[in-house]
């Protein structure tokens, strides 16, 4: 099998899984002394290096007309395409995946402990207010964390309210002005950027005094990539988001990495 997404990599590995991946893209991330072929990624998509490791299936996250090339070269293969943006189609993966890998007993049973983890950070709401919460890419020109993805439904999960969905637009995940940042008035900023610009960005944030979060303090910057890639890994991150809202809810601020 090859996985040509990062989300389904992990997925699949997360499932116990990996065994069963000849190959995976140029942005998959392996657990520790695990390595694969990087066959490519979805823009430029090597037919030749996908064939050359002789994979029965193919796990996309993408339009499955894009490899059509593939297709008439060699039918044999099973292209098994999935959209994963939501909490929900997360899970849907996981029934997927078990499916095309005739392993639907152990994605089931991988799916109830995943479901559980979930459950237990909802089970820790409290009935106060929640605090509204903006999840942001970068610093200067950040992209919005809006509705109908993965981290809306974590936000919400973990008992905040997501003030990016009120924010105006037709995308997911919402390049936005920083006037637009200071009218949704969040209680907690969360700010995803590469490592080298941690500080940078808690810098950039917290001397925007306008925002409530900056005003107490709870900016908080991630590093994790997994932030961004739509895959099982949000049960860990539910749980920190969690962390970051109860601190938040003590006027206790910082960062995670």
């Amino acid at each position: 099998m090859v996985s040509f997404s990062p989300a389904l990599t992990d997925i699949v590995f997360d499932m116990g899984l990996g065994g069963h991946v000849v190959g995976v893209t140029n942005y998959c991330v392996l657990p520790p002394g695990q390595t694969r072929p990087a066959l490519g990624d979805r823009i430029n998509v090597s037919l030749e290096a996908i064939l050359s490791v002789e994979p029965d299936v193919l796990l996309i996250q993408q339009d499955p007309g894009s490899l059509a090339a593939l297709r008439e070269v060699n039918p044999k293969i099973r292209i098994v395409s999935f959209q994963i943006e939501t909490l929900q189609d997360i899970i849907s993966a996981v029934d997927g995946i078990g499916q095309a890998l005739g392993k639907q007993q152990q994605a089931e049973q991988f799916k109830q402990r995943f479901l559980g983890r979930l459950e237990s950070v909802r089970r820790r709401q409290g009935g106060g207010s929640r605090p509204r919460v903006l999840f942001v890419l970068g610093y200067g020109t950040p992209v919005v964390a809006r509705d109908r993805n993965f981290i809306h439904d974590l936000i919400e999960l973990a008992g905040g309210a997501n003030a990016g969905a009120e924010i105006r637009g037709l995308q997911r995940w919402q390049q936005v002005p920083l006037e637009s940042i200071l009218a949704a008035a969040p209680d907690v900023l969360i700010c995803q950027v590469e490592p080298a610009q941690e500080a940078a960005a808690r810098k950039f944030w917290l001397d925007m005094q306008d925002l409530p979060a900056a005003r107490s303090g709870r900016v908080f910057i991630v590093t994790d990539r997994r932030w961004s890639i739509p895959s099982t890994r949000v049960a860990e991150l539910a749980e920190k988001m969690w962390e970051m809202l109860h601190a938040a809810s003590k006027g206790a601020g910082g960062g995670d990495g």
